[in-house]
């Protein structure tokens, strides 16, 4: 048996200053998510290749008019970049 690992404890230091909220999906923000995925997704082969999930974030983003602060290039290749 391999001994086991405690998980790691997820680093939130990035959040001082900052008030991140959870919201619910709307009519408004989810009809924004699907709109992103008609144009973004990877069912329609753009290049992006955005997942549902990531077309939340998208949909969202849009919506409250605001940046995303996401790794790596996907959302470089929608017109929140």
């Amino acid at each position: 048996m391999r001994p086991s690992r405690k998980p790691a404890r997820p680093s939130t230091h990035w959040l001082n200053g900052w008030a991140p909220t959870i919201v619910d999906i709307s009519a408004e923000r989810g009809n924004a998510a699907v709109e992103a995925s008609s144009i973004y997704g990877k069912i329609v082969g753009h290049p992006a290749a955005l997942n549902f999930g990531d077309c939340f974030v998208c949909g969202c983003a849009k919506v409250f008019g605001v940046p995303l602060i996401c790794k790596g290039d996907d959302f470089s290749r929608t017109d929140l970049a």
